[in-house]
């Protein structure tokens, strides 16, 4: 099984961790000068056979939210393309998701467009792990990790809002019947416990008014705000975001959560990452935005993987095979062993018969005579 390492790059830097058995270990950091490059491209070589997953911690994010008629096959895949070309223009990383279609009137589905909108941050990350032939799973974005390990923390199908902190800042996700709308992150300068309590209660009022102005949420109903912070630090958060009448705090304690997950490295403070590489590796999203070009080496390394997979299933068939034809023969053996055993035991007793009998001074010939 290749060693999974997760790339974090978040606008100016990038950084290496490695992810074995449940545990992050963290192995190097690459600025996006060409000192940097060269010291990610020696990173690389060095690990040539470990798969490379690129997670995007940015602020320039894009999504789009929009219902479309159910279409199939190569007018769908045009369709989408058209879409992502007219929302994010200029911009190959990019993606729709089909979020479900309606259940009524001419079921339409609905789909989410989302795109990296500055392409040109990972570029000198996406030319060093071409240029070194890097086994590159994919380019994913936290929205992405959060969208797959998400609803599993939240086990609601109504409106919520997660608020997660990582080293990009605070991030805000919402979700609705279990899947990704949109999120946004806010930067932060100090990262102190009081910024991020006042960028939590801030940023969480302003989305409640922009999810009503957008009919995403109803008006008069509260919105659900969950805050996954360490347990130790929810006390003060708790004085910043208090629950009113349009928004309703909760808290989830992300050691616990990241328990659940199978976590096994300790959470000192509130920060997610950890918990999101943990995710990354072990439940990979299915959605990424890599272009194919970019994810070639993987695509080989997949059909490697599963040659070597039939090879061994059919050798270990040839090992059943082969120990059942020596069971076989060996059954054969013991049976023919048996067989000459008897024989000989009839062969003993024919001729002391024979000698029991009494003996006639006669021929055979005279004897038919």
């Amino acid at each position: 099984m290749a060693t999974k390492r997760i790339l974090q790059a978040d606008g100016t830097s990038l950084t290496a961790h490695c992810w074995q058995g449940g545990r992050i270990r963290t192995e190097a950091e690459f600025s996006n000068e060409p000192a940097g490059i060269e010291a990610l491209a020696g990173y690389l070589k060095k690990h040539r056979s470990s798969l490379f997953y690129l997670l995007a911690d940015t602020a320039e994010e894009g999504f789009q939210l929009e219902d479309l008629p159910y279409v199939q096959g190569g007018d769908r895949n045009a369709l989408f393309k058209r879409r992502l070309g007219q929302y994010f223009y200029n911009t190959p990383l990019a993606l729709s998701v089909s979020l479900g279609r309606a259940k009524d009137g001419r079921r339409d589905e609905k789909i989410l467009f989302a795109a990296l909108t500055r392409a040109e941050v990972f570029t000198p990350w996406l030319d060093a792990l071409r240029e070194a032939e890097a086994i590159l799973a994919g380019v994913y974005s936290v929205p992405l990790v959060l969208a797959q390990c998400g609803p599993q923390l939240l086990n609601t199908d109504d409106p919520v809002l997660l608020l997660t902190l990582s080293r990009g800042g605070v991030r805000q996700t919402f979700f609705d019947k279990r899947k990704l709308h949109f999120s946004r992150l806010s930067q932060l300068a100090t990262r102190s416990i009081d910024e991020i309590g006042r960028v939590c209660a801030n940023d969480s009022a302003k989305i409640f008014q922009y999810l009503v102005a957008q009919r995403q949420l109803p008006r008069g109903s509260a919105l659900r705000t969950v805050i996954l912070a360490e347990a130790s630090q929810i006390p003060a958060l708790q004085g910043y975001c208090q629950s009113g009448q349009d928004i309703h705090f909760e808290y989830a304690d992300l050691g616990a959560e990241a328990r659940k997950l199978k976590l096994k490295d300790s959470l000192g403070d509130s920060n997610a990452d950890k918990l999101l590489f943990h995710c990354l590796a072990s439940k990979t999203p299915t959605d990424q935005f890599a272009p194919a070009a970019e994810t070639r080496f993987y695509r080989l390394w997949r059909i490697r993987s599963a040659l070597a997979s039939v090879g061994w299933l059919v050798f270990a068939a040839c090992l059943l095979f082969a120990g059942k034809t020596g069971l076989r023969v060996a059954e054969l053996r013991d049976q023919t062993e048996l067989t000459r055993m008897a024989t000989a035991e009839d062969e003993r007793r024919y001729n002391a018969i024979l000698e029991g009998l009494p003996k006639v001074n006669l021929t055979p010939d005279n004897l038919r005579a």
